[in-house]
């Protein structure tokens, strides 16, 4: 059973906000609930921000061990994955980013983004952990299955509009 969800995401309107011990869970932490994920107080949530999880990280530059395209988000995973073990042996991660992409964007890019948190949860043998990597142009389905929500997404700090 899972004791511990240790998070990092792109922001509030995403798995959630954590302030002042009180949480506030985004439609992704919804959507994961329903797919099993336990919420509180089932399970402890820890968000770390990007900053405290490249603390916990290594940057290696591309070499014999690494290849080029693997340092996306390889650095995040890493420090996610070490902040997790920390955790108790029922802990997973969740890991939340953004694949960006544009006209330019190589085809390929959003694969080699998510081998880079592939390797990154690999260096730092951690296996229990979840990786999401949405097209942002494809994330409007997340707000049609949280219309009854809009306004406390709002106030959460989202760019979201009518």
């Amino acid at each position: 059973m899972i004791e511990t969800v240790v998070v990092s995401d792109e922001g509030p309107g995403d798995l959630g906000l954590q302030y002042a011990g009180e949480i506030t869970y985004g439609p992704v932490a919804i959507l994961l609930e329903q797919l099993g994920v336990p919420l509180a107080p089932r399970a402890n949530w820890f968000f770390c921000p990007k900053d405290q999880l490249l603390e916990h990280s290594r940057m290696q530059l591309p070499g014999k061990k690494r290849r080029p395209g693997q340092a996306y988000f390889h650095g995040n995973a890493l420090g996610l994955g070490r902040i997790a073990s920390r955790h108790s042996e029922n802990t997973i991660a969740i890991l939340f980013r953004d694949a960006d992409r544009t006209r330019q964007t190589p085809r390929d890019e959003w694969q080699k983004k998510w081998n880079s948190i592939q390797s990154g949860f690999e260096e730092a043998d951690f296996t229990a952990w979840i990786g999401l990597l949405p097209a942002p142009k494809s994330e409007a389905w997340r707000l049609c299955t949280q219309r009854d929500t809009l306004p406390e997404l709002r106030s959460l700090g989202g760019a979201l509009r009518e």
